[in-house]
């Protein structure tokens, strides 16, 4: 029988310190002590979880990921899916200000303290966290209601110190494989820009270039509707840029399953949404040919290339001497999607 009402609970997955939310409709994992990631979104009716999971599953990265392959490879190593919170730098590791930065930023595999709240009606984990690297301060909760299908996400950053600093922000959300297939991407956005240089020779889309979204021009001049998802057997790598979006929110939409997902957040503190698109097209460590997955990623900045790069795109969030920003965003998981 389904519940009632909110339930929340803690426990642990593969060694790591695990909150679970839990509606009628909806169990929600998140991981305090691995960036307050949240690592599921199962919708209980279908029992299918709308996040992707890495098929090295989950990971504690040891001293060993941090000593051979750098940042990258020891947030890789950890990497099992889910929805990360990226701050304060983006993609690339990079040097500022004397700190060397890591990849996808210190907060996404930072250890955040946490309370639990219970309600009938609505249950939440807040964190929180001190980062070393960079003088931030962030604050996430993550929370449900009941009888709702949404995960609502607040968060705050606060800048520590008696200088300003800048700073990267995004979510990245990795979508599960059975809900891409043949799914359509509904957004406001108007313009595609591939990352430079080229993440793989799979890409469907030339560096250098920009094009109106979601009608692309293709490498070999046909054009490629990027808003459609694979069907299967496809290899591509795509990583790119959308922008000029007039609303923050995108439907993800799959009419053979009857069931999307939709995300919303603030459009003006996240004008970019990040596309990347992984479906067995990168061959060697990590990917191996194996993985089909794709993330749409609200983000503050772009390209993908470490905090450097923001700054000299003139992207960058710079907080003044004692700032602090707050947003929300929120993840709905959508039944009854009709062809």
């Amino acid at each position: 029988m389904p519940v009632s009402r909110c339930f929340i609970a803690e426990s642990t997955i593969r060694g790591y310190k695990a909150v679970v939310l839990e509606n009628e409709h909806l169990t929600v994992v998140v991981l305090p002590e691995k960036g307050a990631e949240i690592y599921s979104v199962v919708y209980k009716l279908l029992n299918f979880d709308v996040l992707w999971k890495a098929p090295w599953g989950l990971h504690k990265a040891g001293p060993a990921s941090a000593a051979f392959g750098g940042s990258e490879a020891a947030w890789m190593d950890s990497y099992g899916g889910g929805w990360q919170g990226i701050f304060p730098n983006g993609g690339d590791p990079c040097i500022y200000a004397g700190a060397s930065l890591g990849f996808h930023g210190e907060a996404s595999n930072a250890d955040w303290d946490y309370v639990i709240s219970e309600k009938p009606s609505q249950v939440s984990v807040q964190m929180q966290v001190k980062l070393a690297r960079t003088p931030f301060t962030l604050v996430r909760e993550v929370s449900i209601e009941r009888g709702s299908l949404t995960v609502n996400v607040r968060e705050e950053a606060r800048n520590e110190a008696e200088e300003s600093f800048p700073a990267m922000w995004g979510h990245h959300p990795a979508l599960a494989t059975e809900l891409l297939r043949r799914a359509r991407i509904e957004t406001s956005a108007r313009r595609y820009e591939p990352h430079r240089p080229e993440v793989s020779s799979t890409g469907r889309v030339a560096p250098e270039t920009s094009h109106p979204w979601p009608m692309a021009t293709a490498k070999e001049g046909a054009t490629v509707d990027l808003s459609l998802l694979p069907v299967g057997k496809e290899r591509i790598s795509e990583m790119g840029y959308l922008s000029e979006l007039d609303t923050g929110e995108y439907k993800l939409l799959n009419r053979s399953l009857g069931l999307g997902v939709q995300l919303t957040w603030d459009k003006k503190l996240f004008p970019y949404l990040w596309y990347w698109l992984e479906w067995g097209g990168s061959f060697g460590y990590p990917f191996y040919g194996r993985c089909r997955v794709a993330a749409l990623e609200p983000f503050s900045s772009m390209p993908g290339a470490g905090l450097a790069h923001s700054l000299d795109r003139g992207t960058a969030l710079v907080f003044t001497p004692g700032e602090r920003r707050s947003t929300e965003l929120s993840l709905s998981v959508l039944h009854g999607v009709r062809s």
